[in-house]
């Protein structure tokens, strides 16, 4: 969503409702609706918190269990994110969609 180029809550609410009737789907995740920003934010945040927590000798391992991955877009997103801009944890990390 273009939130700059919004006029207000209103011209936001008409948007996200015809995001709904185009989808085609009762019901749409952040994922959906602040793609590919939202699992960007998630990653960046994982990335942060493992480099905090691992010593720098060390790739840190990461391994993802996402419950209810719908279609995906989140785990593309995130794996994105991972693959530009922490190769070394991408490299060794396993993400499962249950």
């Amino acid at each position: 969503l273009d939130f700059n180029g919004m006029f207000g809550e209103l011209e936001y609410r008409h948007t996200v409702a015809k995001l709904y009737e185009e989808g085609g789907s009762a019901w749409l995740t952040p994922c959906e609706l602040f793609h590919p920003w939202y699992a960007r934010a998630v990653a960046r945040f994982v990335v942060e918190q493992l480099h905090a927590q691992t010593l720098r000798s060390r790739t840190p391992k990461l391994r993802v269990i996402e419950v209810g991955g719908g279609n995906g877009t989140f785990a593309r997103g995130f794996l994105d994110y991972l693959k530009t801009h922490a190769p070394d944890i991408y490299g060794s990390a396993s993400y499962t969609l249950v």
